[in-house]
């Protein structure tokens, strides 16, 4: 009787663990997942035929100077005022 007991409980605690770890995994993967699009996202882009003004979106406030053609890792928050050259 004490047996099965000791054996039952020694199978809770199992399970239990298998519940945390798949837990555990499935918030690191969506982590890793939302880190990946925010990455993906946070590239922008000036084409040969434009210039840009950099544009803090988060505090409202504009880069001095231009940035001329090419691919920028701005930020997700973040954009460019596009002007033609």
């Amino acid at each position: 009787s004490i047996q099965f007991l000791k054996k039952n409980n020694s199978n809770k605690n199992i399970d239990s663990m298998r519940k945390v770890t798949k837990a555990l995994v499935i918030g690191v993967g969506l982590g890793f997942v939302t880190g990946i699009v925010l990455f993906a996202i946070s590239f922008k882009i000036i084409s040969i035929d434009e210039r840009g003004v950099f544009f803090d979106e988060f505090v409202q406030s504009l880069e001095s100077g231009y940035r001329g053609s090419g691919r920028y890792l701005i930020g997700f928050t973040n954009s460019f005022i596009k002007f033609p050259r």
